[in-house]
């Protein structure tokens, strides 16, 4: 998008709070998660995300594994590209770090876009993390008993978050695992929702929560 990279403004989450159960949910689902960098342009606003994500298997960047990296664009007129390439090891670090000396050389130390001149780059504002949208996977742990899937759902209903999919597994006599696929909603909304979840007796964990690509 023609932009100068802003660090600080990127919303960035890392993978320490991946359970192994969250691998096993999403492969059952149809999905399997990576750690993605996203950013998209919204109306005349970007929206610059880096965690984990869910991706559906059918997607290109499912694909992507090992020590190659992946880089998918979108654009109207041609669909999806993926480009992919070694993204570890001595050889290809190198490369990449020896490629940003030289850019930093050749503009005399004041910064590149992508190989652009920040300097003729016009800055668009960063979308607040709250209005960003997306759909989202939510698990949590809940009292095994009667009426609180419902309960739950009419939580989440009354902020209108629609759901794509609902997963139930008991893990012990009173205790179950319930995981949500929402549609797309703004996060703000999610996350009061969330909120509301986690008030409720019936829910006895944290709510995990990862953005589905």
């Amino acid at each position: 998008f023609d932009q100068p990279i802003r660090f600080k403004e990127l919303v960035i989450a890392g993978i320490t709070q991946v359970d192994p159960s969250d691998f096993t949910m999403a492969k059952t689902l149809g999905y399997c998660i990576k750690h993605l960098g996203i950013a998209r342009k919204v109306d005349a606003q970007l929206e610059l995300v880096v965690g984990p994500c869910l991706v559906p298997m059918h997607s290109p960047l499912a694909s992507v594994d090992g020590v190659r990296n992946g880089v998918l664009i979108e654009s109207d007129a041609a669909g999806e590209t993926l480009c992919t390439g070694p993204g570890a090891g001595a050889g290809p670090t190198g490369s990449a770090v020896v490629s940003d000396l030289i850019d930093l050389v050749r503009e005399g130390g004041n910064g590149t876009s992508l190989g652009r001149r920040v300097s003729r780059v016009e800055t668009l504002s960063v979308l607040k993390a709250e209005d960003s949208r997306s759909a989202f996977y939510l698990r949590m742990t809940v009292t095994d008993e009667s009426g609180v899937i419902a309960a739950l759902t009419a939580i989440l209903a009354a902020r209108s978050v629609s759901l794509d999919k609902i997963f139930q597994q008991n893990l012990t006599d009173n205790r179950s695992m319930v995981v949500l696929i929402t549609d797309q909603i703004r996060q703000g909304e999610l996350d009061a929702a969330i909120e509301e979840l986690l008030a409720h007796k019936a829910v006895v964990s944290d709510i995990q929560k990862l953005r589905v690509y």
